[in-house]
């Protein structure tokens, strides 16, 4: 078992090491990764399981990696169509909705696109609502953070059930009934440090974030897509009155087509990583063919957006099932419960905000720690489900301090000058947003007593 754990510690911590410590990319982290548990599982097993696991992560991969595709390529075709300066025109200018773009909008954006998107794209709005750069920047990279467990119509919660297991649609209730608690503190740290919102705004975050956890069980994966849209459409009715949400849906309308083909196509059974692909790649055919337009760019920007993303993903998935098959991490599981017991699970959620610090990705995060956390559920006698909610709800939150965010966000305002500053806020903000889930964790240890 000591062996085995040790192996397990490994895998766990070479990618931080390679990408924290050496300095190297996501995907230098998964080829190294992989290459060694890749050994190791194959002169412990052989050739022949060796193979099999490799085919079956390899399925895993490619599955999630065609939402990740098709999610950004959608994203692309309403880039490519104008949609990102007719927001501007529709969003920017107004100090009074800043809250909302800042939290609710970017949160939108993050459900229907990830990987530094939704930062990218909400900074310079908050910049034209008239914050100071660092304020932009800032409010931008933590305000988006609550929706990256459901980034790309839900890849990382969709990664961490696959990968544990567990039911996708039980593990998005709880992961969207936790993080309302993170997004309630987010608009409140947000709303008196950034953006300076009255009472009426914060009043209505704050109502939206409570609304998020009473309807979790309903809108599961889509928490952000349709909390986001919600959040939109409250900031411009207090800001511009209703002709501003009728704007504003006329200029999201087929984001609006996208999020309503999704919600009907799960409640009919095709949800999930087999089937979302599919729907967005019909809801971007749609889009064209209603354009009377074929975007030929979007597909070229899109591979140059995704590419070495997606093979990171793909490897890890194959990581992911190597280390399940082979009990790495079952045994380093095992070895936290018993010198831990239950306390290990205050910690879960601030290992899943490291890792997405360390890795630049909640998704990666959730891959790499995804076995350990549900082989400590187990070995404690605790729900699994819950368990890997903590883990997932952490990952997003990592977002506020991934250095990949905030230079992303960073450069559409400012530059470089602002990111050391921005980490530091955002460290602040992690600790504030963190900190419910650690106090959910502590209930379900003090449950269990």
């Amino acid at each position: 078992m000591a062996w085995l754990a040790a192996q397990g510690l490994i895998v766990v911590s070479l990618p931080l090491i390679i990408i924290a410590v050496l300095k190297k990319g996501v995907l230098h982290a998964s080829i190294l990764t992989l290459a060694y548990t890749l050994v190791v599982f194959t002169l412990a097993n052989g050739t022949g399981p060796a193979g099999e696991a490799v085919l079956s992560g390899l399925v895993t991969g490619l599955q999630i990696s065609s939402i990740i595709f098709t999610t950004i390529y959608f994203y692309n075709i309403q880039r490519e169509l104008g949609l990102e300066d007719r927001l501007k025109l529709v969003l920017g200018g107004s100090g009074q909705s800043s809250l909302f773009i800042a939290t609710f909008f970017s949160g939108f954006i993050e459900s229907v696109s990830g990987y530094g998107v939704s930062p990218a794209v909400t900074a310079p709005l908050l910049l034209s609502a008239g914050l100071e750069p660092a304020a932009a920047v800032a409010g931008a990279t933590i305000g988006h953070t609550w929706a990256v467990p459901f980034a790309s119509i839900g890849i990382p919660t969709a990664v961490l059930a696959s990968m544990t297991g567990v039911s996708s649609e039980r593990l998005a209730e709880a992961t969207a009934a936790f993080v309302s608690l993170s997004l309630a503190a987010i608009v409140a740290t947000l709303s008196v440090k950034y953006v300076q919102a009255g009472a009426k705004p914060l009043a209505v975050g704050l109502a939206l974030a409570a609304l998020l956890a009473a309807s979790s069980p309903l809108v599961g994966t889509y928490s952000a897509a349709v909390f986001g849209l919600a959040g939109v459409m409250a900031g411009l009715l207090l800001s511009r009155g209703v002709n501003g949400v009728l704007e504003a849906c006329r200029v999201l309308r087929y984001y609006l087509l996208l999020v309503s083909l999704l919600l009907v196509a799960s409640a009919l059974g095709f949800g999930g990583l087999r089937y979302t692909s599919l729907t967005v790649l019909a809801a971007a055919a749609v889009v064209q063919i209603l354009e009377r337009r074929v975007v030929k760019g979007a597909v070229r920007r899109t591979v140059s957006m995704t590419a070495r993303s997606i093979l990171s993903v793909i490897l890890f998935a194959i990581v992911a099932e190597l280390v399940s098959r082979g009990g790495y991490m079952r045994s380093l599981a095992e070895l936290a419960a018993a010198a831990t017991g239950p306390s290990y699970l205050l910690l879960v959620p601030v290992v899943g905000g490291l890792g997405a610090y360390a890795t630049g990705s909640a998704t990666t995060s959730n891959m790499v720690f995804s076995t350990l956390q549900r082989g400590y559920a187990e070995a404690v006698g605790l729900d699994p489900v819950n368990v890997l909610a903590l883990q997932n709800v952490g990952g997003g939150l990592g977002g506020m301090i991934s250095p990949a965010k905030i230079a992303v966000a960073a450069s559409t305002v400012g530059g470089r000058e602002l990111e050391p500053k921005v980490f530091r806020e955002g460290l602040k903000a992690f600790v504030c947003a963190v900190a419910p889930q650690v106090a959910i964790a502590l209930a379900l240890v003090l449950l269990q007593a």
